[in-house]
C-alpha cells in the first residue's frame, strides 16, 4: 500500500472519530445543562 494512501485513510479515520467524539461529549453537556437534545 502506498504510504499516502494510507495517511490519507489514517486522517480520515482520525476524523470521523475526532467528531463522532465532538457529537457525544455536545450531546451529554446539552443533558446536564437540561436542554432537549
Amino acid at each position: 500500500m502506498p504510504i499516502a494512501y494510507n495517511t490519507r485513510a489514517l486522517t480520515r479515520i482520525w476524523v470521523l472519530k475526532s467528531t463522532l467524539i465532538k457529537s457525544m461529549t455536545y450531546m451529554l453537556f446539552l443533558q446536564k445543562v437540561g436542554k432537549p437534545a
